[in-house]
């Protein structure tokens, strides 16, 4: 299987041979930030050629699909398939990838329009960053209060202060910005802790009446063009109803063994991938984690067999000694913690590089001042939002789950404030009607009216 090495950084060496040799570092190709660099892009040429220039707006095509990227290698199996252009160059590996790259998209554009008729005299390029900041709250905040809770758990947001200010709720925030904090990526954060999605995506992905293999969808925008840009809608559909796998060791075969598969059959393993990225980027092994966390660090398989002998058992199989044991590999093993998708080692990781980013942000949304805070009356207009919101007001969908991110009937960490003051605690379809909408009278300037 073909590996290619992540881009290094510069090193003093590359231009002077006599210079001390230093560790390899990899280049991020994007903001660290959670910024909505998906939509517009993580540089200004990307950002630009996104542009309509014309109210703010993004450019789209028919069917209010996302533009052609030409310079894309995506696969054209049906008469009208194109590849799609969006903030980030990867929209087109996977359906479900692309109709959340559409949903947001959309969402721009709609706000955008709403900001040009309430400020007739404001400027494009006014308009454009206005809606742009929104969306990178919006982003943020649906992040903050709706994801990550179930991802961690809430003794860990609690722990690494990571809970938002929830809809209905005005008052301050309890966000400083921490100049001393240093907000980059982790290289274990992106290596391997972000990755452990990838064990919990299914085989079969429900599109209308019938379930699609993930495999055949990898690089296929036809799944979203299709009956007219109808097959967004159902993508959103059946990824809010379809149930996610338990983040664990398993990774269904789509994945470790048709991942990008082509007409030869040959494929890529994602598992493979991963735990070589982290050997290329010069991960330590998975004991380092445990010790830099806090948790205990075992001397030996036996030691781990007795306080959990399945993992030892399934460790053992592969790796001579314990303190081989890949980052990736080892912190998959672990038992989620209570309320949590993932183990100690991985909510550790994640939860330090999510304080980060919170805190290090000097234009974080909840920000009490400076040139970019939202007013308190804004804020609370965009604590409204909610995922499925967006998904409604951006497809066809008549009803949506509450919160998108859990099943129907279970209850929610943060519930969701109706028009009315209804407050639901418990996940349930309801109309798009009843979800709240931003009131964009807020945004209103008296300087910019014809």
């Amino acid at each position: 299987m073909n590996f290619a090495r992540s881009v290094a950084a510069k090193r003093k060496r590359d231009c002077d041979r006599n210079a001390p040799k230093e560790i390899r570092q990899q280049l991020n190709m994007l903001t660290a930030w959670i910024d909505a660099s998906q939509v517009y892009g993580s540089t200004l040429k990307r950002a630009d050629g996104l542009r309509v220039y014309r109210n703010g707006l993004l450019k789209v095509v028919q069917n209010n699909m996302l533009p052609e990227d030409t310079n894309s290698t995506c696969v054209k199996e049906e008469a009208g398939d194109y590849c799609f252009m969006a903030g980030e160059k990867r929209a087109n590996e996977h359906a479900a990838l692309m109709a959340l790259h559409i949903v947001f998209h959309r969402y721009h554009n709609e706000m955008a329009l709403k900001l040009a008729r309430l400020n007739p005299r404001w400027s494009d390029e006014r308009i454009y960053q206005e809606a742009r900041r929104v969306i990178g709250a919006i982003m943020q905040h649906v992040t903050y209060h709706d994801w990550l809770p179930v991802i961690l758990g809430p003794d860990v947001m609690r722990a690494y202060s990571l809970n938002v200010l929830s809809p209905g709720n005005s008052g301050p925030s309890v966000w400083r910005y921490n100049s001393k904090l240093d907000p980059t990526i982790l290289n274990a954060f992106a290596t391997a802790a972000f990755r452990f999605g990838h064990t919990m995506v299914p085989s079969l992905f429900t599109m209308g009446d019938s379930q699609v293999r993930l495999f055949t969808m990898f690089n296929r925008p036809k799944f979203i063009l299709q009956h007219g840009g109808q097959g967004l809608r159902k993508m959103c559909s059946g990824m809010i109803h379809d149930p996610a796998q338990a983040s664990s060791l398993r990774m269904v075969q789509d994945l470790s063994d048709r991942l990008f598969e082509d007409r030869h059959n040959v494929s890529m393993d994602l598992g493979s991938l991963n735990i070589h990225r982290g050997r290329d980027h010069g991960l330590p092994p998975y004991l380092h984690y445990r010790e830099l966390c806090g948790l205990q660090v075992y001397s030996s398989f036996e030691e781990m067999y007795r306080t959990e002998p399945y993992r030892s058992q399934t460790l053992m199989q592969v790796y001579e000694d314990v303190r081989d044991v890949d980052l990736f590999v080892g912190a998959l093993s672990e038992r989620p913690l209570p309320g949590s998708v993932v183990g100690p080692t991985f909510a550790c990781l994640m939860a330090r590089q999510f304080h980060s980013l919170k805190f290090a942000d000097r234009f974080w949304y909840e920000a009490p001042d400076g040139p970019a805070a939202f007013t308190r009356d804004q804020l609370r207009e965009i604590r409204k939002v909610t995922l499925g919101r967006i998904v409604c007001r951006t497809t066809s969908m008549p009803t949506v789950a509450t919160n998108p991110l859990y099943q129907s009937g279970v209850s929610l960490p943060s519930g969701v404030l109706l028009p009315g003051g209804v407050y639901l605690t418990r996940n349930q379809n309801i109309s798009c009607g009843a979800l709240p909408e931003i009131d964009f009278r807020h945004w209103y300037d008296p300087d910019a009216q014809a």
